[in-house]
């Protein structure tokens, strides 16, 4: 792996602990597994593996889960890769390849053990029964999803999920976070709700996004705001980016970008949203993108927290 390629593993591995969340991208854990805990091992794996989401997956060791504090990890009890790879040979087909990796965060050593992305693949199925003191955590035919921070066993609707996704246009909210506020774009100041996104094309040919909407819905009511931009994640831009509408955003097979989508909001809009959230309102975030073929991609509502910022007199 080269440098640059670690320093991108590292700065992504960072900011999933600074977002203080588990789910279907990283789990964390303080320890690494007990030796009697293998089956926990193969399992969060092929849960990992088995997420649809075009994103490659972090097991984290040395974070306090819960309080997202950095406890530090001995390195000396993570084992060679090698292991692993044989554990998961055993157990799981199609065969899964991880990669195991430490870095320094906070002055503190972490381990992790990254699931790269596989598309073609899935679902991957536990072929060996896993018993132990009279006792069986895994069994033959078993199959394993990831739903938030937790592992269950596939249902016929997650099968369909997982092959209807196969070969499809992904959006995934990658942080649960939006900020609403207001972004530089040089000599101006424009009001925009940011939603931090993934966006894969796991087709077998190109898509041009050229449109999207986002709606915020409460238990109450829904408001949809226009997609304008869709850029690297930023309050300011130096020049004036390209407009989605007027330069849509291409994608080749296999293409998988982590971006930011600007969502126009009006001040009125944002206020409003703010006293609801002060009234203690839970919300929730629906995208639609749309391509140049009149297309729709969608994804399915989640949960989100908004982070209101900048001018508190008109926020």
């Amino acid at each position: 792996m080269s440098l640059s390629k670690i320093d991108a593993v590292e700065e992504y591995v960072s900011s999933l602990i600074q977002n203080k969340q588990e789910n279907e991208f990283v789990d964390f854990k303080q320890f690494y597994y007990h030796e009697d805990k293998k089956y926990d091992l193969i399992k969060d794996i092929v849960s990992f593996s088995n997420e649809v989401t075009s994103v490659d997956k972090y097991i984290v060791f040395g974070i306090i889960n819960g309080s997202w504090e950095p406890a530090g990890i001995d390195l000396s009890t993570m084992p060679d890769v090698s292991v692993i790879n044989d554990l998961l040979h055993t157990y799981v087909e199609p065969f899964i390849y991880v990669e195991i990796g430490q870095m320094k965060y906070n002055g503190k050593d972490l381990g992790y053990i990254k699931i790269p992305v596989d598309r073609a693949d899935r679902p991957y199925v536990i072929k060996k029964e896993y018993s132990k003191h009279g006792k069986t955590y895994l069994r033959y035919g078993e199959i394993y999803v990831r739903k938030g921070a937790n592992n269950f066993i596939a249902t016929r609707r997650d099968l369909d999920h997982i092959y209807r996704n196969n070969g499809a246009f992904l959006i995934s909210v990658f942080d649960s976070t939006v900020d609403i506020g207001f972004v530089q774009i040089r000599n101006e100041r424009k009001l925009f709700i940011q939603v931090r996104t993934i966006l894969a094309n796991n087709t077998s040919h190109s898509i041009n996004i050229c449109g999207g909407v986002c709606d915020i819905s409460t238990s109450r009511n829904t408001a949809q705001y226009e997609c304008i931009y869709c850029e690297d994640r930023t309050r300011k831009f130096s020049n004036v980016p390209s407009i989605i509408s007027t330069v849509p955003l291409s994608f080749s097979s296999g293409m998988e970008l982590q971006k930011s989508l600007y969502f126009s909001i009006s001040a009125e809009s944002s206020e409003l949203l703010l006293r609801k959230q002060r009234e203690g309102e839970r919300f929730f975030a629906k995208l639609d993108l749309f391509d140049v073929n009149e297309n729709k991609y969608t994804t399915q509502p989640c949960e989100i927290t908004l982070c209101f910022y900048g001018d508190t007199r008109i926020l």
